[in-house]
């Protein structure tokens, strides 16, 4: 290829001046003089770390094995996504959130019957380290309390973090904050970056982010299967919300989050939220 190829100029624009963004890519790539860790090092250092976080003295929610099937076909689900930004006021199952959780990043395959050190998972995840938790808002879901949970998918359980409805604080932490109020529930992905980037250094971090989209289409998908809708959100103000959840938002920080529930397609769907 030479300069004078037709797509040179579409494919190498000026490089960015001093970007974050563009030296953190330069620096998050993979050369060949990167040897990594010695195999030993990697699966020591992997028994040494939690698989999740546990919140041992926090109440304990087991979620039903009985969860709702997937049963829609996945072309038609995947054809019908859209970005819901209303929602109706109807109840969600506990049976329709614990296949939510469990197909987003449930255990599939346990350690026991894969040999691995850590159980898979319905994510790939880069080296099986599954660096992400995932933390659950809830406000109209049959049998639950209003309130904040954990997400444990080795136990296929909830720990109950903080009680009550929390949707004025969470919508104080987003920039369009008045999905909060009519949401049933609220997925918050967060990631621990130790456990990928001891591996893997700079380009563990990206891994993690790519782990995020992958658990939030799951989300996604499953939702539309179950006759539910998702909005993907992005804007909101990462020290606030990192707060809500009681991270360090270093060593460990929120992601992305996804606000879900049953579609509003009527007249109240254009109404303001909130105050």
């Amino acid at each position: 290829m030479t300069s004078r190829d037709p797509w040179t100029g579409l494919t190498h624009p000026p490089a960015p001046d001093d970007e974050l963004w563009g030296l953190f890519h330069e620096n998050s790539k993979v050369g060949r003089h990167y040897l990594g860790l010695p195999d030993a090092a990697v699966l020591a250092r992997m028994r040494e770390l939690s698989e999740s976080l546990s919140y041992e003295q926090y109440r304990a929610v087991p979620l039903p094995s009985d969860r709702a099937p997937l049963s829609a076909p996945l072309g038609p689900v995947m054809r019908g996504r859209t970005s819901v930004r209303a929602f109706r006021p109807d109840t969600v199952a506990l049976r329709q959130l614990s296949s939510l959780l469990h197909h987003a990043y449930g255990v599939t395959r346990p350690s026991a019957e894969t040999g691995q050190v850590r159980s898979w998972r319905a994510a790939p995840s880069p080296g099986g380290l599954y660096p992400l938790e995932l933390y659950v808002h809830t406000t109209l879901v049959d049998g639950l309390r209003a309130g904040l949970y954990h997400y444990s998918p080795a136990r296929d359980e909830l720990r109950h973090l903080r009680e009550g409805d929390l949707a004025r604080e969470i919508a104080s932490c987003f920039v369009q904050g008045a999905i909060a109020y009519d949401a049933p529930m609220f997925v918050f992905l967060t990631a621990w970056f130790e456990r990928v980037t001891f591996k893997y250094g700079d380009r563990g971090y990206r891994f993690a982010l790519l782990e995020a989209g992958h658990v939030a289409q799951n989300l996604n998908l499953a939702a539309g299967a179950l006759g539910l809708g998702a909005l993907n959100l992005g804007g909101y103000f990462d020290h606030e919300l990192d707060d809500l959840l009681g991270l360090d938002g270093v060593t460990a920080s929120t992601v992305y989050a996804l606000a879900l529930g049953r579609p509003d397609t009527s007249e109240r769907a254009a109404e303001p939220r909130g105050d």
